[in-house]
């Protein structure tokens, strides 16, 4: 919950209030990265093509992102890389020169998903 406050003052006593209420709370964003191996490619996207989208010219292999894999088109890519700090995707002409780009990096064990998760805490004192 977000209170507009006029003054310092009034602010003061909305979060001195929301504290003794139970309901302030204090939030982080915690990334937590792991390493993706060769042996989850299965699992990954590898450039798959819906029936109704029409084929890019453009691949792009994601090797530091939230959803690590191979794409086509930068559709979807801003959301996969955006806010994620060193992220790393690759701009290929072929499907073939990504996918072989990306099971390269997994071979070489430097393949990261970034994942983000929100920690609250509860305030309990001023």
């Amino acid at each position: 919950m977000v209170v507009k406050c006029h003054s310092e003052e009034e602010a003061r006593t909305e979060f001195r209030n929301a504290v003794e209420d139970g309901i302030a709370q204090k939030v982080a964003l915690v990334e937590k990265s792991r390493f993706l191996y060769l042996s989850a490619l299965d699992s990954l996207p590898m450039g798959e093509i819906p029936d109704f989208k029409p084929p890019s010219r453009r691949w792009y292999s994601v090797t530091v992102g939230r959803f690590p894999g191979v794409y086509n088109g930068p559709s979807g890519l801003a959301a996969n890389v955006t806010g994620v700090s060193g992220a790393e995707s690759t701009k290929f002409m072929t499907r073939a020169a990504a996918v072989e780009h990306f099971v390269s990096a997994l071979e070489s064990e430097s393949v990261i998903q970034c994942i983000y998760e929100i920690e609250r805490v509860p305030v309990t004192h001023v």
